[in-house]
């Protein structure tokens, strides 16, 4: 793979829950210059004590599969931060900015702070197949369903952008709501709303809010029977690095120096 330009080095920051690790895609999103912060479970195996990388500070670990060994393929140089999600349970994240000078463990730009944003994305499917209704697409083949998703997915982007521009100052972006903007739009479009009282401008502006009442118990799900519960991810396990182990990556790194 070419190596990307240094000046081009992290592009962009992803954010990944649980479910998505891997040795290769992880080193493959490195190697195209970009960042991640990633949630891991019990089913990913962390090396400690490695002595791979020098002059790093934090939590380092490694992600260093048997196969890549074998392949004589460089360890993954992360960090391994600790934070506590909405129900007060450990949420193990990983992410290759090793140097918190650059990505703190708190703080606005920390690293609890950027995973936490992944629940916009688990908003917008949630917009795409209950408000949108596309949570099965009726099309007669794949090729016909790539198009009916993507014009789903515009139509979802529309939405949010008439909603961004028609907002009242006093309303903050993530109070917005995309099913009371589409209803707007719809009953426009259908005549239902009087012309000459309020443009769709007007009920953009003020009718496309989430309710600001105050939760008074906490919003529980719905466990229907045929619904599956998973049990969290859970700690990733990590353990020291054996001796063979420290050998060969010094080995790899004389070798990735001298190259």
């Amino acid at each position: 793979m070419e190596r990307p330009d240094p000046r081009h080095l992290a592009r962009s920051l992803l954010a990944i829950d649980a479910g998505f690790t891997g040795f290769d895609l992880l080193k493959t999103i490195l190697a195209c210059g970009h960042q991640f912060v990633i949630r891991v479970g019990a089913n990913v195996r962390l090396l400690t004590k490695l002595g791979y990388a020098c002059e790093v500070r934090g939590e380092v670990v490694y992600l260093w599969p048997a196969d890549a060994q074998r392949r004589g393929r460089s360890p993954l140089v992360l960090r391994r931060v600790t934070v506590a999600d909405g129900r007060n349970r450990r949420v193990a994240l990983l992410t290759g900015v090793t140097d918190p000078a650059l990505l703190s463990d708190a703080g606005v730009a920390g690293v609890a702070a950027v995973y936490r944003r992944r629940w916009g994305i688990e908003l917008l499917y949630r917009a795409l197949k209950q408000t949108m209704g596309r949570s099965k697409l009726p099309s007669a083949g794949p090729g016909q369903a790539l198009v009916e998703a993507q014009w789903a997915m515009l139509g979802v982007l529309m939405l949010g952008l008439m909603m961004l521009a028609a907002r009242a100052p006093e309303i903050a972006p993530r109070r917005q709501s995309i099913a009371r903007v589409l209803r707007a739009v719809r009953d426009a479009a259908a005549g239902r709303r009087p012309l000459g009282r309020r443009s769709l401008a007007l009920a953009l502006s003020e009718d496309a809010a989430q309710d600001d009442y105050q939760r008074l118990s906490p919003k529980a799900a719905r466990h229907w029977p045929h619904r599956k519960n998973p049990d969290p991810p859970g700690e990733p396990k990590a353990r020291t690095a054996t001796e063979a182990e420290v050998l060969l990556a010094q080995e790899i790194r004389r070798r990735k120096d001298a190259a």
